[in-house]
């Protein structure tokens, strides 16, 4: 009851905001369509989901591969050009105006919605042909793939920009694309 009363709509509307907020900089729209934008999003999305299986399945299929060709063309195109930051992967010093919980604490913030979807995996056991199979398979699978792609990004992202600048920026997935690909970089971050 916690999930479908607290969790996933408390995720639902996270996310929406999150998108609103990318979709008027990416159009350069007033911040006032914001909380509209983002309820028109939350309805959308719940609403296809409550179509079916197939057609949530289907959204998500698109959107992942929506996603997923910014995020290859970023990461191919920062390894293959050279950066401007130096890429250490085990800093000597650790910040030094925060202790090890809240280093940690913003950490898994960070990434919280990055690793968020093997949770849903057990939800879907029982549609799965062989879950006691394919269930594993499906965690292990999707875990290694979205923990590659992440330091992945986050290396041409460390190779791009020097870490003092990426440390407590919300656009430096932008910037770093704005290096790498002139001024459409940020638009394609935005869209991915």
């Amino acid at each position: 009851w916690a999930q479908s009363l607290i969790y996933f709509p408390a995720n639902i509307a996270a996310l929406s905001i999150i998108f609103a907020t990318q979709l008027t900089n990416l159009l350069q729209l007033s911040t006032d369509y914001l909380l509209l934008i983002a309820v028109i999003t939350a309805v959308s999305v719940t609403g296809l989901n409550l179509l079916g299986t197939k057609v949530g399945a289907s959204v998500q299929s698109v959107t992942l591969i929506v996603k997923l060709i910014p995020i290859a063309v970023i990461v191919i195109w920062g390894l293959l050009t050279p950066g401007q930051g130096t890429v250490q992967l085990f800093p000597i010093e650790a910040g030094k105006d925060v202790t090890f919980v809240e280093g940690l604490s913003s950490a898994l913030l960070a990434t919280l919605f990055a690793y968020d979807g093997w949770l849903g995996v057990g939800a879907m056991a029982g549609e799965m042909k062989r879950p006691e199979k394919d269930l594993p398979k499906a965690i292990i699978l999707g875990l290694s793939f979205v923990t590659v792609v992440y330091l992945l990004i986050n290396f041409v992202f460390l190779k791009t920009l020097p870490i003092d600048h990426l440390a407590g920026n919300l656009n430096a997935a932008s910037e770093a694309s704005d290096i790498i690909f002139g001024g459409i970089g940020g638009k394609l971050v935005t869209i991915g």
